[in-house]
């Protein structure tokens, strides 16, 4: 089976222009690998345009959770919420990353 991967990276894009990509790409399928590094208030809005199209066993990482705190609270407390989501912070010293699954 292929891959479906998805990763919200961005230096220049604006989030308007992240999330019209997103939307775009959803739109065609599936999705089981989920990299967030971009604008760290707008995790959970990005995670949530996706969510429809998680597949169980999703992969969900979003990077700068340590150093970026304030700004991913949202997000942080939507993974670690329980269902739908198992999560995990991995504490790297410097930053932290947040790996989540999706269980469908």
């Amino acid at each position: 089976m292929a891959a479906h991967v998805l990763v919200v990276a961005t230096a220049t894009a604006t989030s308007d222009d992240l999330m019209a990509a997103l939307q775009e790409r959803v739109a065609r399928g599936p999705v089981d690998f989920l990299l967030l590094d971009a604008r760290k208030e707008d995790y959970l809005d990005y995670l949530k345009a996706v969510e429809p199209r998680l597949v169980k066993g999703a992969l969900i990482i979003a990077d700068n959770t340590g150093i970026y705190r304030r700004e991913v609270k949202p997000y942080l407390a939507h993974v670690r919420g329980g269902a739908p989501y198992t999560s995990r912070e991995y504490d790297f010293g410097f930053d932290c990353m947040e790996v989540s699954v999706h269980r469908g």
